[in-house]
């Protein structure tokens, strides 16, 4: 499976595998919405690997996976999410912060 190409050592199995998890938001959005719980932490642990290609396509493919969220609050508060999931050291405290001061009007469906 793709999760389990995430765990790889090779670099490029990583990024071919992270590049598809990416794609899969365009492709088939509602299958990926339904294992966002665990597509998200998987590709938050390859934002931490040595190689910049395989970096740079985990950083985007968390875009594009966060883009099938629904709930229009959690919509606006995925860039800032995605910001602290990237660079927990300097992004945590804002993102936390727009959590705390985020007031949901609409329902919060399983992949939100």
């Amino acid at each position: 499976s793709l999760l389990r190409a995430l765990g790889e050592e090779k670099w490029r199995t990583k990024h071919a595998a992270v590049e598809l998890l990416g794609a899969m938001a365009y492709c088939a959005p509602k299958q990926l919405s339904n294992t966002l719980p665990q597509v998200v932490p998987a590709l938050s642990e390859v934002l931490m690997h040595s190689h910049p290609r395989v970096k740079e396509s985990a950083n985007s493919a968390l875009a594009s996976v966060g883009a099938v969220i629904k709930n229009p609050e959690i919509s606006l508060l995925v860039p800032t999410l995605l910001d602290a999931i990237s660079e927990p050291a300097t992004h945590t405290a804002a993102a936390l912060d727009a959590l705390a001061h985020c007031h949901f009007e609409h329902c919060v469906d399983p992949p939100s």
